[in-house]
């Protein structure tokens, strides 16, 4: 159905367009989206990661490049954060991907560290935001985990 795939879809470089798409989202859940802005962005594969901010929340929302229009990309998901300066995480199974995000802001740490398949790793946090992401393209879904202070 292309009609649905192109109305339910935005043009990836058109920033409002994600803004709106974004704040139609928060709508859902009752969340305010007043003067919503991108502070930061991931694009990873087919998928792209944008950590939002408005007068009431940080946010983060995923987009998937649609199926049938290349230059088009699809709300698929997205979180919350919970509080500054505290990491909030989301994991989700889409079309044979993992996909783990870590996003927080207002960070008074300069790192942050978590376990992946067993594998403990330590990231960077730069400009007091986080925004990082873990795909992984296989059958099984491998969920991360933060490691909270020890």
């Amino acid at each position: 159905y292309p009609a649905y795939h192109f109305f339910t879809s935005v043009p990836a470089d058109d920033e409002k367009a994600i803004i709106s798409q974004s704040k139609q989202y928060d709508n859902i859940f009752n969340e305010s989206g007043e003067n919503m802005k991108i502070v930061k962005t991931v694009k990873k594969g087919d998928y792209s990661f944008y950590l939002l901010q408005s007068d009431n929340n940080t946010s983060m929302r995923i987009f998937e490049k649609d199926k049938i229009f290349d230059n088009r990309i699809s709300l698929v998901g997205g979180g919350k954060c919970s509080a500054p300066d505290e990491i909030s995480f989301y994991s989700s199974g889409q079309d044979n991907n993992t996909i783990n995000v870590f996003f927080g802001y207002d960070m008074t740490a300069t790192e942050y560290n978590y376990i992946y398949r067993g594998v403990r790793c330590t990231k960077l946090i730069k400009d007091e935001l986080v925004l990082d992401v873990l795909i992984d393209i296989d059958d099984v879904f491998s969920p991360a985990s933060i490691i909270y202070n020890e």
